[in-house]
């Protein structure tokens, strides 16, 4: 907005040597894309200084006012007439008059013209060919300058002013046009080249932080300007265009909150529509979108998400107040990108539909979590009835496809940002296989020996069994992140001797010690009443505090290597645990609900439950006796509990007990957990990905009955065949054990005592019974966990060889 006004230097009253001037100026607001222009007819003498004339504007306050004339900055305390000014001058006041001069000096390098022997492509014949990058340097070492000159002011706030004078002296527009002036070749080049400045990584990486986003209004100028000069209407197809709203796109998906949310909001929108009809229309002719267009509209849609977010919660937060309290409400942007969501939703639907049964594209994969990302972040800005009903049916009915995506799905890409915030959102329709997927994305991929030449220095344990738990401990947590998550793990046991595989040891070694860490005993965890696999934190792991919390840190980290790893250890977690580990802020007070205590205390569960559903005039009659014996709430206490505090009774009990008592236990072991993922703070991600009977199976393993005709199946044989006595009778005395004794046979023959949930053939590997020749019938077996074999010696009977595989089966053999 510009206003006009006349104002009289004030040097003299007499009118007969009066010297008009024209002042032009910006009245900077909050930011420089709310500022405001003036204009001034100033009445001076010739004898009147610049600073006298400044003076009578009477805006002296805030930044030191210069004056520049053309390519000229006037000394303030020079005269009119030795200036020599013209009457009606036009002069610039602004405080940047480095920016202003640096303007026009761009200008006139890029409108000048050559001699004709420089024109190119016009040139005579036999002359030396001329570049483009000749005749166009003048013009990119002024821009740069610019720049750098921008760089140089301190705060954001003067950066973003010294930036648009670019804009505001109207050279953005005038590059455009000469762009697009084909008459003059040179003119086009010069223009292109000082565009591209904008573009050049090298240039813009120079600057600081607080630069970069205020660029962002002069790449919206060039491509308004193109849009609006081009022949045709033609310009969204320019290759230079596409450049530029890229770099735009960029600039704002880095530094946009920068900017003020209502230019965001306004001058984005378009954008977004624009590079979302690219998409759509892309697909309707046969093709995927363009990966360029896809990235472009995921990061205009996301600066818009967050910032309309935020406008419309402080909308709604002033609701409230009278009307003129009240903040304007981008309605006219929330219904055109609404409309663009449904479109795209539509999409959606089309591109699952033709999803194919084999691992999809790595394009197809992309545009469709970037597209369904876009949706459903929308929902969370305005939850709009029609498109969120629409997205609920699409997940429903396209579940199958749904998990098809998931699960093919690459880690790298199921680690990004969109995919980690939609995947709790869709678990409830993704089969147990592609929670899991994703979950295991964010762990390490476990390093393997088939590319030994190129793989870093293993990180080696030498472990002594009988003090398993201390020397793991000392090893664990004095290793380093990068040891633990980017070398091969290798555990030896001492004077113990070992195969080059490593694998079954490492298998034994997690198995062990998380029995270690779980026991009861050690007072870490506490096994729940009904499930002594299912444990809690223990609440009296604050006696010894400093060492417990360092054995918690050193269970999440072994926790990790077992999921890592791939190793059922038998511990599982109780929802109390499992709740809390899933925020991604700890230290907050989860909302437990009743239910998530029935494991960990079934007595507690089923007295509280009492308490809520009983008669009010029961509980408030107080026959009940109803005295809490701890206090759940600052004097509380004191306070008895009725049928109107019945609820809020229970919740603050509940978090007592299971959050406030081991907060700190709580937040060493997420710490440690946390360490062992791809990036630490995925870990509230993670558990929100999975059921608790997912990471049941992912922990525990299989808890049914094993499958012995399985079993037979996933084993060869070395020294004996399947037709022999001894072999017959070995599985027959292993068909006769118990389900717990035939998982200890397992783990001494194998270090694995609870299966995969798909049985042996989740293990990766075969099993081997070799006939022991040095060993008489006296002997028992003997294993090699590291190659998964049993050396079964030549029993004469039945009973003699149930006998010894009983010993085997005994626990701590």
């Amino acid at each position: 907005m510009a206003h006009s006004t006349i104002i009289d230097s004030g040097v003299s009253s007499g009118r007969s040597n009066i010297f008009p001037l024209v002042l032009n100026g910006i009245d900077y607001g909050s930011t420089p894309v709310t500022a405001r222009t003036y204009t001034v007819l100033a009445l001076a003498r010739p004898q009147d200084t610049v600073e006298q004339v400044l003076c009578g504007l009477g805006r002296q306050g805030g930044a030191v006012q210069h004056v520049v004339h053309a390519d000229r900055h006037l000394p303030l305390g020079a005269t009119i007439d030795d200036l020599c000014l013209s009457r009606y001058a036009s002069l610039l006041v602004t405080p940047y008059p480095e920016a202003w001069c640096l303007v026009y000096k761009i200008a006139m390098a890029a409108t000048r013209f050559h001699h004709q022997s420089l024109l190119w492509p016009e040139q005579p014949l036999g002359a030396p060919r001329v570049s483009p990058e000749q005749l166009s340097w003048d013009t990119v070492r002024l821009v740069h300058e610019f720049l750098d000159k921008a760089a140089a002011c301190l705060p954001g706030r003067m950066v973003g002013e010294f930036l648009d004078v670019f804009v505001r002296s109207g050279l953005a527009r005038l590059l455009v046009r000469l762009y697009l002036l084909s008459t003059w070749p040179v003119h086009h080049y010069r223009a292109k080249a000082a565009m591209e400045c904008f573009l050049d990584s090298s240039a813009i990486v120079r600057m600081p932080l607080h630069v970069k986003a205020w660029t962002a209004p002069l790449c919206l100028s060039f491509c308004q300007a193109m849009v609006s000069d081009y022949p045709g209407n033609n310009g969204r197809e320019d290759p230079l265009y596409k450049d530029i709203r890229g770099r735009l796109a960029v600039v704002i998906a880095l530094h946009g909150q920068l900017l003020p949310k209502e230019w965001v909001i306004n001058h984005l929108t378009p954008f977004a529509v624009e590079t979302a009809n690219e998409v759509i229309a892309n697909y309707n002719a046969g093709f995927l979108p363009e990966t360029d267009a896809l990235l472009e509209f995921k990061k205009f849609f996301s600066a818009l998400c967050r910032e309309m977010a935020h406008v419309w919660q402080q909308a709604d937060n002033l609701s409230l107040l009278p009307s003129r309290h009240r903040q304007p409400q981008p309605l006219q942007q929330t219904i055109v990108l609404t409309l663009t969501a449904i479109e795209l939703l539509m999409l959606v639907d089309q591109l699952l539909s033709r999803l194919p049964p084999l691992p999809p594209s790595e394009h197809m994969v992309n545009t469709l979590w970037v597209l369904l990302a876009t949706v459903d972040s929308w929902t969370d800005v305005r939850s709009d009835h029609i498109l969120l009903a629409g997205l609920r049916e699409t997940i429903r009915a396209r579940a199958a496809r749904l998990n098809a995506l998931v699960l093919g799905t690459g880690a790298a890409r199921s680690r990004q940002e969109d995919v980690v915030r939609l995947s709790p959102r869709l678990k409830r329709v993704l089969w147990f296989d592609a929670r899991r997927h994703l979950a295991a994305a964010m762990l390490p991929m476990p390093l393997s020996g088939s590319d030994s030449e190129h793989l870093p220095q293993p990180f080696e344990l030498l472990v002594d069994r009988t003090r398993l738990l201390e020397n793991s401990f000392v090893c664990v947590s004095r290793a380093s992140r990068h040891e633990l998550l980017n070398c091969k793990l290798t555990v030896r046991f001492l004077h113990e001797e070992a195969s080059h595989s490593q694998a079954g040891v490492t298998r034994e070694w997690l198995v062990l010690v998380c029995r270690a860490l779980f026991d009861p005993q050690l007072t870490l965890f506490c096994p729940c009443p009904h499930n002594r696999r299912r444990f809690f934190l223990n609440e009296a792991s604050a006696a010894n505090h400093r060492l417990n919390l360092q054995y918690l840190n050193f269970a999440g980290r072994i926790i990790g290597l077992a999921l890592m790893y791939n190793v059922q250890v038998g511990v599982l977690f109780d929802r109390t645990l499992f709740v809390q580990l899933a925020m991604d802020d700890i230290t907050e007070d989860p909302l437990l609900a009743l239910d998530d205590i029935a494991d960990a205390d079934p007595l507690l569960h089923a007295s509280c439950r009492q308490i809520l559903e009983m008669e009010p005039v029961v509980v408030g009659s107080g026959v009940l006796g109803l005295t809490p014996t701890r206090q759940v709430s600052p004097g509380g206490r004191n306070v008895a509990v009725n049928s109107l505090n019945r609820r809020h009774f229970v919740d603050q009990l509940i978090t007592n007990i299971f959050v406030n008592s081991t907060k700190e236990q709580l937040v060493s072991f997420a710490e440690g957990f946390s360490s062992m993922l791809v990036d630490p703070g995925m870990r509230g991600a993670f558990f929100r990905t999975l059921y608790l009977e997912d990471l049941d199976k992912m922990l525990g393993g299989s808890v049914g009955a094993i499958d012995v005709e399985e079993w037979k199946g996933n084993v060869e044989y070395r020294g004996y065949n399947e037709e022999d006595e001894q072999i017959k009778w070995f599985w027959e005395a292993v068909e006769s054990m118990t389900a717990e004794e035939q998982r200890r046979l397992l783990f001494f023959w194998t270090s694995v005592e609870y299966l995969p949930l798909d049985g042996f053939r989740g293990l990766g590997f075969g099993l081997i019974i070799s006939r022991a020749l040095d060993e008489t019938s006296d002997h028992l077996p003997s294993s090699s966990t590291c190659l998964n074999l049993l050396n079964l010696p030549s029993y004469t009977s039945f009973a003699m060889t149930l006998s010894r595989l009983k010993i085997i089966a005994q626990e701590h053999v």
